[in-house]
């Protein structure tokens, strides 16, 4: 028997067991749409311990690289096959009849559940309101968009807003008749199996086309239809992101992105006049998602090269087009843009501050997960004082953490 830890629970499994099965019987979900067969490329892990100890890589998993295996492929190899760690032992470790302690496997799932997210963020600036003029109107049982009837129903109208991050995605659900928001989810970007950072995932993009599309799509599936609602009522999405995750999303190729000037095929053919927004429109349908199959689905307009859609985002959500006062945006994540200006002149800039503040390449770094330092406070007595999501133990430290541990170290006495 050999100790299977998956994302912190651990199981004992005979040789010949999948990843996959050790999750399902963790009670633990690993999303798939394809029986076990290896085909949707879906149920991503990544091995963190004991990669020695499960089969070599199948044929179905040669698009993957380093510790990251498909759940389903992988199986614990037979004893004669595999290493064996005695290090971080779990609290029962298995031992065979000699007393020799058994083989520790660790992994995670992609999809880290329960992430820490913003839920208060302040309002309009100026204490101005926004009225509401949802796309999506009812009129009786039609459901329109722009005047246009693409369904009928009684039911509710539903929209969603996401945050396509190269390491952290969010997504938070809308009534549009009220504008109230319902719910949110967030989780890992299951595409960092192609790289962390945009050049990497534009490299793999242009060796596996199509890839890191179909396995966001999937994960982003689940992640729908945990939402607490039908998700056929859901008529709107609207994506932001960096320019090459959101012409990702859209299967649009993201080769021109990574090659000088560095910019987005809807840049290049925006020049050539052969459209007039950088914008990206599809439907429920053609993104592969649950929702109502003729929805819109929306990709806010970049700004120029690696400052995207998310910038645009946060210069609406600012109103700087009509501020007097000089504003300054930072957006600091794997793709990082820096805004400034007012409505007579604005800049904006990009740099890749990579993985850091996710908590990767980072000796201490986690996510934004249970156990993660999230406030640092240098007290007067020269000591640190900590604030720890979930309120436990820490075991790391997110990038709310490493900033405010950078701001105190440069405002203290050292």
């Amino acid at each position: 028997m050999v100790a299977v830890t998956i994302n912190g629970q651990t199981t004992h499994a005979a040789d010949g067991a999948s990843l996959f099965d050790c999750a399902q019987g963790l009670g633990i979900q690993v999303p798939t749409s394809c029986q076990q067969q290896g085909k949707c490329k879906e149920c991503i892990v990544e091995v963190t311990e004991g990669i020695d100890g499960l089969s070599a890589p199948a044929e179905q998993e040669r698009h993957l690289k380093g510790n990251f295996r498909l759940s389903c492929q992988a199986r614990v190899a037979e004893a004669g096959n595999r290493s064996l760690t005695v290090a971080a032992l779990p609290a029962h470790p298995s031992r065979d009849r000699e007393g020799a302690v058994g083989a520790i496997i660790r992994c995670h799932t992609m999809r880290r559940a329960n992430m820490r997210i913003e839920r208060h963020a302040f309002g309009l600036p100026l204490g101005r309101q926004a009225a509401l003029d949802p796309a999506v109107t009812r009129d009786g049982e039609r459901i329109l968009i722009d005047g246009a009837e693409i369904a009928r129903s009684t039911g509710p109208i539903h929209g969603i807003a996401m945050d396509l991050g190269t390491t952290t995605i969010v997504l938070r659900l809308f009534d549009l008749a009220s504008g109230e928001q319902i719910a949110d989810t967030s989780f890992e970007n299951p595409q960092r199996f192609g790289g962390s950072d945009v050049m990497a995932r534009i490299s793999y993009d242009g060796e596996h086309r199509g890839l890191l599309m179909r396995t966001l799509a999937g994960y982003l599936t689940r992640a729908i239809e945990e939402l607490p609602v039908d998700p056929r009522s859901i008529y709107e999405m609207v994506v932001v992101g960096n320019s090459t995750m959101r012409d990702l999303f859209f299967g649009q190729s993201v080769y021109s992105i990574g090659q000088s000037p560095y910019r987005s095929v809807t840049e290049l053919e925006m020049a050539e006049g052969k459209r007039t927004t950088t914008s990206l429109t599809s439907t429920g349908r053609r993104c592969l998602l649950p929702i109502h199959p003729q929805a819109r689905v929306y990709g806010a307009p970049i700004i120029s090269g690696h400052v995207g859609a998310d910038a645009a985002a946060c210069m609406l959500a600012v109103d700087i087009a009509h501020e007097d006062r000089i504003i300054a945006v930072m957006d600091i994540g794997t793709n990082t843009e820096l805004i400034l200006g007012n409505r007579h002149r604005i800049l904006a800039a990009s740099c890749p501050a990579g993985p850091a503040f996710e908590g990767g390449a980072i000796a201490c770094g986690m996510p934004a997960l249970d156990g993660a330092i999230e406030d640092v406070t240098l007290g007067s007595d020269g000591g640190f004082h900590l604030g720890v999501i979930g309120g436990t133990a820490p075991q790391g430290i997110c990038g709310s953490g490493l900033v405010d541990l950078m701001s105190e170290l440069l405002d203290g006495p050292i």
